[in-house]
């Protein structure tokens, strides 16, 4: 279940880090 957990969280954060190279101050460079 922690596994599971951990990978979800993983995902979650590569969304948002890509969301961020897509609309953040980095999207431009």
């Amino acid at each position: 279940m922690a596994l599971l957990l951990e990978r979800l969280g993983e995902g979650l954060l590569s969304v948002r880090t890509d969301d961020a190279f897509r609309h953040g101050p980095l999207a431009g460079a």
